[in-house]
């Protein structure tokens, strides 16, 4: 599980998504906590947005986590056609 796979995973869902729903959705091959413990990583880099609801926590993807997104597409299209990436 890695940032942009839970990244493309918001950007292709509408609306507000739980932790157990990003677990589900990795076929459960991660700590449940280990879930939790990285949506609060990348919510505190402002890449998600968090909602309660029903007293359950909710995340959506932000304007900074899309940007975010591209700049991974961008870089991985690079990388492929040669062009390397350096920071």
């Amino acid at each position: 599980m890695t940032k942009r796979e839970v990244l493309e995973l918001f950007a292709k869902r509408i609306g507000w998504v739980r932790p157990d729903d990003v677990w589900r959705s990795f076929n459960k091959n991660v700590a449940r906590v280990s879930v939790y413990t990285f949506l609060l990583r990348i919510y505190r880099q402002k890449l998600l947005v968090r909602t309660s609801i029903h007293g359950r926590i909710a995340y959506s993807i932000s304007g900074k986590g899309r940007d975010r997104l591209e700049f991974f597409k961008k870089r991985a299209k690079e990388n492929e056609s040669g062009k390397h990436y350096r920071a």
